[in-house]
């Protein structure tokens, strides 16, 4: 998505990088009064995402996230511990949430959404937030999200237009939210907050308008396009790169031949 912020009145964006690198992006500042630190704290062995413990600095803090069950069951608060990443969609971070727990399927075809928000008629509101969601087909698509009345009434509109459901991307398996804390420019070891009981209707209306825009703009369709777009130029760089290397050795290796000529 665009690398803009956008006021709450409007409908939510969110930003992304298939990449996960936020190098580019702006950031909203998160009132200072929502930051509410995390519910508890751990010592000893980090928690590698999805793997088993390592050695090294603790990185494991419990806060509270937000979760969208895939069955349609009501929204609503979890916990979750963070971790040392291992790979995408956050292995940029220094600390990332691990939502493992909470997965049903492979734990690594998990994408991000950063959403951005900045001078909300509710300020404890404004911050940024990360929204892990999956594409895979096995998995069901998320009832919740899909119920919501702003939501459903853009996927019928879009029917009315001609488009399938079935052959549009949907968020799939359960949605995950986690709040980041303060802005982590300067180290990239990413700050996490609570999602307080207060913010929690709020955060899900804001997230339902995203969700419709979402839909309505296409975006997991453009997401993917993105990404697929992204593992093309790795794999031609890769070519070139070995193509390079190989020419170079045998430059090399005639040059060697021709002095001792």
């Amino acid at each position: 998505m665009p690398n803009k912020k956008k006021k709450s009145s409007k409908k939510p964006k969110t930003q992304h990088n298939p990449s996960g690198n936020p190098s580019g992006t702006q950031r909203s500042r998160a009132s200072a009064s929502s930051h509410s630190g995390p519910s508890t704290t751990t010592t000893g062995q980090s928690t590698q995402a999805g793997g088993s413990s390592t050695g090294g600095p603790s990185t494991a803090a419990t806060y509270k996230g937000l979760r969208f069950p895939a069955n349609g069951s009501a929204p609503h608060r979890i916990d979750y511990t963070t971790t040392k990443p291992t790979q995408r969609p956050d292995s940029w971070l220094g600390i990332a949430a691990d939502f493992s727990p909470y997965w049903n399927g492979d734990y690594q075809t998990r994408k991000m959404q950063r959403l951005c928000v900045s001078q909300n008629s509710l300020p404890a509101l404004d911050g940024d937030y990360n929204i892990y969601y999956s594409r895979n087909p096995d998995l069901p698509v998320n009832e919740a999200i899909r119920s919501i009345p702003v939501v459903r009434a853009t996927i019928d509109r879009s029917i009315e237009r001609g488009e399938k459901f079935e052959e549009r991307l949907f968020w799939r398996g359960d949605v995950l939210v986690a709040r980041m804390g303060e802005s982590f420019e300067k180290d990239f070891n990413a700050k996490y907050d609570d999602i307080s009981p207060q913010l929690v209707q709020p955060l899900i209306e804001l997230l339902a308008r995203g969700f419709a825009s979402d839909w309505e703009d296409k975006f997991v369709e453009y997401q993917e396009r993105l990404e697929a777009d992204f593992e093309e130029h790795d794999r031609k760089s890769k070519i070139m790169k070995q193509k390079i290397i190989t020419e170079w050795g045998l430059y090399v290796h005639l040059g060697m031949t021709t002095s001792e000529v």
